[in-house]
């Protein structure tokens, strides 16, 4: 009996945690068109549970191994950098371990960590937050949202610009708003004096 090619619902509490990764898993294996395998005690635990249908619980670690198949040895990873660059995301990063490779992709280039890496300060990430959920932002409302003067305002937009994160549209100012790179230029706000 073949237990290949056959899908598998994943069901009970103990493994809804993995459900949010295999999305990203299976997202990123389509976008870069790589095929790959869970392997480890997860896949033990997969066999165990859904293919023999054995309530035994012996999943000890919230992890998710998985191994991918490397078609041509020399080339995956300028694949794996060109897709990120194409679609203006992060690069991975390389970690050599032990003899293994460990490749860690970024989704969204606008997440924590990776801001954090980038140095900017937390007034400057309340603005990245802020860009995420509306088009596009202006000196004033970034001072606003941050309670800081002019100048320091200015100076962390200019910071975020320098990093490839956001752009700006107009020279200077009541015109000038800003907006994260990855998107499109929105159209120009409706400015209300007051």
């Amino acid at each position: 009996m073949s237990y290949l090619n056959k899908e598998y619902c994943i069901t009970g509490t103990e493994y809804l945690f993995l459900k949010p990764v295999l999305e990203i898993i299976i997202e990123v294996a389509c976008k870069f068109n790589f095929e790959f395998l869970v392997i480890g005690a997860t896949a033990r635990d997969f066999l165990i549970k859904y293919v023999f249908e054995s309530d035994i619980n012996i999943h000890a670690t919230r992890d998710l191994d998985f191994a991918i198949l490397i078609d041509d040895w020399g080339k995956g990873i300028n694949k794996i950098i060109e897709a990120c660059q194409s679609d203006n995301l992060p690069l991975p990063e390389f970690i050599e371990d032990f003899g293994g490779l460990q490749v860690t992709l970024y989704k969204d280039i606008y997440n924590e960590p990776y801001l954090k890496k980038l140095g900017l300060n937390s007034r400057q990430m309340e603005g990245i937050k802020y860009l995420k959920t509306n088009d596009s932002i202006t000196n004033r409302e970034y001072r606003e949202l941050t309670g800081v003067k002019d100048r320091t305002a200015l100076d962390d937009l200019k910071k975020m610009m320098s990093l490839d994160l956001i752009d700006k549209s107009g020279d200077t100012g009541r015109g000038t708003y800003y907006f994260l790179k990855t998107r499109n230029k929105p159209a120009k706000p409706t400015i209300n004096p007051q």
